[in-house]
Order: structure tokens, then C-alpha cells, then sequence
């Protein structure tokens, strides 16, 4: 993909115009200010998300492009007076039920409340009153710590905000406090292979996001050790970059495929050989290839939106002084395997085309096949996750989760693994339970203690939670002369034989087993593949039989062959 334009500022520009959408401006209502519309337009809510209020950013970054300033300091004084009504007497905001006690709320708003602080659009009355409402919420921040999960791009963001808080106003704790989440992000670091661990292992959606903050971080401070980590979590990321430019969500663990730009264009100015990598990524935004803005919700399109004024001030910057280096073309194309990870690369020529073939063998054994006719031009051929079994009993098991594949061979023309079969964590709330939710929310979830007990139970219920089915599934994938084969053997156990009448078994494209509210956006290569998203199969090929298929050739219209029995 050719380097192109700056087709960042553009989005982000679009998108700080419907941010202006989500913004109460209506002078004569008490949530004056307020930038969350499911609460003060739709009444849905009982309370505002402060998360969200972070899109102050985007409304000045675009009163700075456009010049169009003279109706915001009334607005920008509603909103610090918003501010100020919403935050906890502890300095704490709630973002999803009340006295929530999430320090992750307040890293969200910090810099974009330093970035309105630094303002000459607001009064100065309102800065005071500003800084006060930052600096509760930081000595709240560093009294609190996030114990639910190990997450690097949360410490990551965190260490960035903390940092960058702790130079604008000298503050000493804030600076240390952030050198200690800066300390945990790195250990969390996979040297070997360049991932960052993500609660059970490497997501390069996720990733893309940590190097953005840690990049920042490496700038303002000039940390060689922090540039040096960035450096091979650059090329773990250039692997994991699909042909088309994306990042493909079956083959990370936290199922993301979203993309934060700044990163990859702070290393291609610190990094040479990762040149080619950031015009990758800027080709698939420009063509609507990666997760822009738009095809966000309003939490996550902000933000995305916010980095992408930072991606293009920096791609402007990088054009200007020329590109200083590039990977050969073909190295974007090479196979590799990081069995750590449990993510490997074949690549084969098939025809007119190259093929390549990921395998995600940890995650059970997912495949995902593109087909480039030239490094201007690949689409999505092929996608699977496994299976899905539903029992009569209503419960459902699926092959793709963090730890479910363990590997037997890998090879370079074969790659084979054995999965097994994990229950399906997803659910939904019912009255009940929400006014139960409530009623804690408002009782013992005030307490700081009970309330990170609390967010870990969550996890564990919808996230890291494991119950097994003993049913396995043993796939071989074959790479030979342009051809990909699947060939799937059941394996079950005469106890749970009994457990299978009735069921269904189904073929997923996209199917994972965990809670994952960051994942299922819509990328427009769904609808381009020719593949139905889930197909139903005979329950009785669990007994023992092989299922084969192979995947169609890259110049051939036919569809993906019928299942044959072995």
C-alpha cells in the first residue's frame, strides 16, 4: 500500500463535528455541559458517563483547525461547572453505576481536561476551578489502583496520563505514580516475541493502543529503555498486520481489531524500518480498511479520534522530512512463528497471487487466509474459528479461547493442534438482576474494597472464566502448492456421548467464547467474504469422523467445498 496523503485529519475533523452532537448546549438544563446524550437527551440512563466527557478534546482540536471559537467559552464554563457537579466528594467519577471507584474513569478525562486547562478559550475562573476537580481526581487515582486483570494497554494509559499530569504541575507523586504503572507495563512485556500481554496473552489490536500511549510516554521523557521496547513491539505488530492493513480480531485474544494510528507514525520517526509499516496502516484507514472513527460507538470513536489528530500533526511531520528507510517488500509477506504467542505465518504462491495463511493455535486453532495480487491489493479469502456446540440444555461451547489450542506439530507446509471445548461466557441483564446491581451500588459497592472484589468476580464471570466440555477437536491444516486444507477429527469421550442428543454443532467464521464489549465491530471485509458466518453440521461427526475441506483458489469464484468424511 502506497503512502499516500494524511487521511487522519480528515476523520478526526468529521468526527469532532458529531461530537458537537453528543453535547448538551442547552443553556436552561441542569446537565448543561454534558457530553453523554443517552442520559440528558434519551433519558436511558440514571447517570452520566464521565468517560465520555473526554470528547472536550475533540471540540477544541477542532475550534483550533477551523477557528471557529467565539460560541465556546460560555459551553467550555458549563462544562467545567459539569465537571465539578459530577465528580465523588473522594475526587472518583462514575461511568457505568454509581460510586463506581474506577481509577480507569479518571486516566480516561485527564489529558483532555489538561488539554482544555491549557486552553486561552477558557475563563479564568473556570481554570481554577478546573485545576481543582484534576487534582482530586489524581490524588484519587493514586490512592486506587486497577486489580481485576493484568492489561498492558491499561497500564500503559495510565502511566501516560499519570506522567503527563505530573510535568504539567509538578507534581512529584503523580510522576512517580506513574513511573510505577510504567513498570508494570514492561513486565508485562514478551521480549522474545514483542507482545504485550493482555489479560491471557498477545492482541495486536490492544497493542496498537499501548504503543501509543508508551510512545508518548518514551517522547516526553526521552526513556531509551521504554524506545527500546517500542521497537520490537513495532515489528510484533508489522506481523500481525494483515495483508490489507487491518488487524484481523480471531487472532487476538481480547478479539479487537481497533486501531490507534499515533504509534505507528511515532516509531517510523524514531524507527526507519518501520516506515513501511505506518504507511500500511494509513492505506487501510484511508480505504476504510481498519476500525475509523465512524464505525464506532461514541466511547471508542472519540478516542480513536483524538489519536488521530495526533497521527496526522506527526505524518505531516514524517512527509516533510522524507522517508528515511523501508523494508524490502516482500519482508511484510514472511512466514514466522511465535510459539509463545501461538501465532505463525505461511506464505504461498497460488497462482497469480500470494496467499497468506495465520493460525492462531492457542486460540484453538483459528485460520484466516488473504489472497494479494500485489502489495496495492489483498482481500480476505477465508476465515475460521472452529466450532460451536449447543447442547439441549441450552448451554453453549465453542473451540476459541485464550489457552484452548495446544500445539503438535508445526511445520512448514503442515500445522496441527488439538482444542478443546469452552463454555460460553456471554449473558444478559435482566430487570432483576440490574435492580439488584443497583441496590449494591448504592450499599456495600461504596466501599473501595468490596467494589474491586466485585470487578473481579465480573472478570471471572464474563471474561477469564473456564469450564471445560470434554470434547476435543484435533485440526491439521495443510500448506502445499497453493492449497489450504482443514481437516478436523472429533474426539469424545462414551460419558458425554449421552450429553449430545440433541445438540447442534455449527462451523463459525467469528465466534469466541468470552465477554469481550471491544470486539464485533463492523469491518466491511465481512460482507466481502463469500462465506456464510456460521454453517450447520451433522451432530454425528463428533463421533469420531474427519472433517475436510479445502479453501477455494484465489482466482477461483467457487465457494468453499462440501464436507467429505475421511
Amino acid at each position: 500500500m502506497a503512502a499516500v496523503g494524511n487521511s487522519y485529519l480528515a476523520e478526526a475533523i468529521a468526527y469532532s463535528r458529531y461530537a458537537f452532537t453528543q453535547w448538551h448546549r442547552e443553556p436552561s438544563a441542569p446537565s448543561y455541559g454534558c457530553f453523554d446524550r443517552q442520559y440528558w437527551g434519551w433519558k436511558k440512563k440514571d447517570l452520566p458517563d464521565a468517560a465520555l466527557q473526554q470528547a472536550i478534546a475533540l471540540i477544541l482540536r477542532l475550534a483550533d483547525h477551523t477557528g471557529e471559537t467565539r460560541s465556546l467559552p460560555p459551553l467550555l464554563d458549563a462544562y467545567v461547572s459539569f465537571m465539578r457537579r459530577i465528580q465523588r466528594t473522594d475526587g472518583s467519577f462514575d461511568q457505568i453505576y454509581p460510586y463506581e471507584k474506577a481509577p480507569g474513569v479518571v486516566h480516561d478525562i485527564l489529558s483532555s481536561l489538561i488539554f482544555l486547562w491549557r486552553s486561552p478559550l477558557l475563563s479564568q475562573p473556570s481554570r481554577l476551578d478546573l485545576e481543582g476537580v484534576m487534582a482530586r481526581a489524581v490524588d484519587y487515582a493514586l490512592r486506587s489502583d486497577e486489580k481485576h486483570g493484568e492489561i498492558a494497554n491499561h497500564f500503559a494509559h495510565y502511566a501516560w496520563e499519570l506522567i503527563n499530569y505530573g510535568e504539567t504541575f509538578a507534581n512529584e507523586a503523580a510522576q512517580a505514580g506513574g513511573r510505577r504503572y510504567l513498570d508494570r507495563t514492561l513486565a508485562l512485556f514478551n521480549g522474545r516475541e514483542g507482545w504485550f500481554r493482555e489479560y491471557d496473552g498477545a492482541d495486536a489490536g490492544y497493542q496498537s493502543r499501548c504503543i501509543a500511549f508508551l510512545s508518548r510516554v518514551a517522547e516526553q521523557t526521552g526513556d531509551e529503555q521504554v524506545w527500546s521496547v517500542l521497537g520490537r513491539a513495532g515489528g510484533f505488530l508489522d506481523r500481525m498486520t494483515m495483508p490489507d492493513g487491518s488487524f484481523h480480531p480471531m487472532l487476538g485474544v481480547r478479539s479487537t481489531a481497533l486501531t490507534y494510528v499515533s504509534g505507528f507514525e511515532r516509531l517510523a520517526l524514531r524507527f526507519p524500518e518501520l516506515a513501511r509499516l505506518a504507511d500500511r496502516v494509513h492505506a487501510a484507514w484511508a480505504v476504510g480498511r481498519s476500525l475509523t472513527p465512524g464505525l464506532l460507538d461514541f466511547e471508542n470513536g472519540l478516542r480513536i479520534a483524538d489519536d488521530a489528530y495526533d497521527a496526522a500533526e506527526l505524518r505531516e511531520r514524517r512527509l516533510v522530512l522524507g522517508d528515511r528507510g523501508r523494508m524490502a517488500a516482500d519482508d511484510a509477506l514472511a512466514a514466522f512463528d511465535l510459539p509463545e504467542a501461538g501465532l505463525s505465518r505461511r506464505c504461498v504462491e497460488a497462482g497469480s497471487a500470494t496467499r497468506t495463511i495465520h493460525v492462531a493455535t492457542r486460540l484453538g486453532g483459528v485460520v484466516i487466509v488473504h489472497d494479494c495480487q500485489s502489495d496495492e491489493e489483498a482481500r480476505l479469502a477465508f476465515e475460521d474459528s472452529g466450532y460451536l456446540v449447543e447442547l439441549s440444555d441450552g448451554s453453549r461451547w465453542v473451540m476459541r479461547h485464550a489457552g484452548s489450542g495446544a500445539q503438535i506439530n508445526v511445520g512448514d507446509s503442515e500445522i496441527s493442534l488439538e482444542a478443546g471445548f469452552v463454555r460460553a461466557l456471554h449473558e444478559d441483564m435482566s430487570s432483576l438482576q440490574l435492580l439488584l446491581l443497583r441496590s449494591l451500588n448504592l450499599t456495600v459497592l461504596r466501599s473501595q474494597f468490596v467494589g474491586d472484589l466485585f470487578k473481579k468476580l465480573v472478570v471471572r464471570r464474563l471474561i477469564s472464566g473456564r469450564q471445560h466440555l470434554p470434547l476435543s477437536c484435533r485440526r491439521r491444516i495443510a500448506i502445499e502448492a497453493g492449497r489450504v486444507v482443514l481437516e478436523d477429527r472429533f474426539g469424545i469421550p462414551s460419558s458425554v456421548a449421552a450429553r449430545l442428543k440433541g445438540a447442534r454443532l455449527l462451523r463459525c467464521r467469528r465466534a469466541i467464547a468470552n465477554h469481550m464489549a471491544s470486539s464485533r465491530y463492523f469491518q466491511p471485509q465481512e460482507m466481502e467474504l463469500q462465506q456464510p458466518w456460521t454453517e450447520e453440521l451433522p451432530v454425528e461427526l463428533v463421533d469420531g469422523l474427519t472433517v475436510r475441506r479445502e479453501v477455494p483458489a484465489a482466482d477461483s469464484a467457487a465457494q468453499i467445498p462440501s464436507i467429505s468424511r475421511a
